[in-house]
């Protein structure tokens, strides 16, 4: 009790404190994946968030979902495209002060190939020590091509 990441009302054990946010891991993902970013801050008073891509506000729609509480914010977009790809920044701002945190997001297209002969495809399933890096259920596969795993 009494620590900043414990305050809800502004009482004598809870000091007013700028927001300090937890950092957002960056992401490699497929056409048509979902990208969930959450970006979670603890402060007093209550921060208000703000969303960025690539340095532009990002605003709601049809496939952008923006969901905001006292102490996070989260962006969702259903369906990512390649143009998806970029530096997604969230802002915590509060009367004391404000904070960013930035998660470099990748959108590649998954082309699997066979031939005729052999059925070899350019991603795999991840094996067990790879698993971990899919965070939220996501499905795991490693891309032959970029050689890096990737979440679906």
């Amino acid at each position: 009790m009494g620590r900043d990441s414990d305050c809800l009302f502004s009482l004598p054990l809870c000091p007013a404190s700028a927001p300090k946010l937890r950092l957002m891991r960056g992401q490699s993902l497929i056409e048509g994946d979902k990208l969930y970013l959450k970006c979670e801050a603890s402060g007093n008073p209550s921060p208000s968030f703000r969303w960025y891509k690539d340095g532009h506000e990002l605003q709601k729609g049809r496939d952008l979902k923006i969901k905001t509480n006292k102490k996070n914010s989260k962006v969702q977009i259903s369906r990512v495209r390649v143009e998806d790809s970029g530096n997604y920044t969230c802002v915590a701002e509060n009367s004391i002060g404000q904070e960013n945190a930035t998660s470099i997001i990748s959108v590649q297209i998954l082309t699997t190939t066979t031939t005729p002969s052999s059925g070899v495809s350019h991603a795999r399933r991840c094996n067990d020590s790879e698993k971990t890096y899919c965070v939220n259920g996501g499905d795991c596969y490693f891309i032959h091509g970029i050689n890096q795993p990737s979440c679906k």
